[in-house]
């Protein structure tokens, strides 16, 4: 899909255990403009041992989505955008890729709009800020009832 970055961590992630995972690696594409937030956020999932790809809006998402082989395990995603916005690439992925499950990384907490995402079929809502742990435990257990 993506490309991969390589930095010093900055954030120490949650037990390994966090929950059941899907059989074989778990595939997650971040999106997010914050770059520090999409390091974060990626380097913590890697460090669980998931692949992770990355995308800084959702233009750039909806490109990387279209030319993988496959599609993600899980799309974790931020609600305030340039280019494109959390609630427009939700809508896209979820029409063309019904498989993907995917978590709302927010800093607005419970607004009408976050509550319509969930009403949608958003599998989770992560208000930011969150800790390593909460994302890792989030993200395993999102897929875990994926795979159930």
């Amino acid at each position: 899909m993506g490309g991969e970055s390589s930095a010093p961590e900055q954030d120490s992630a949650g037990s390994s255990d966090a929950g059941a995972p899907a059989p074989g690696p778990i595939e997650i594409l971040v999106v997010d403009d914050e770059e520090v937030v999409r390091f974060v956020v990626a380097e913590t999932l890697r460090r669980q041992g998931w692949i992770v790809h990355e995308a800084a809006d959702g233009a750039t998402a909806l490109e990387l989505l279209e030319v993988a082989v496959t599609a993600p395990d899980v799309m974790v995603f931020d609600l305030r955008m340039p280019t494109m916005d959390g609630s427009q690439l939700f809508a896209r992925v979820r029409d063309r890729w019904p498989g993907v499950a995917c978590v709302l990384m927010s800093g607005i907490g419970a607004d009408e709009q976050v509550d319509e995402l969930y009403r949608a079929g958003v599998n989770a809502v992560l208000p930011k800020p969150f800790s390593a742990e909460a994302l890792v435990t989030t993200i395993a257990s999102v897929v875990a009832r994926r795979h159930a």
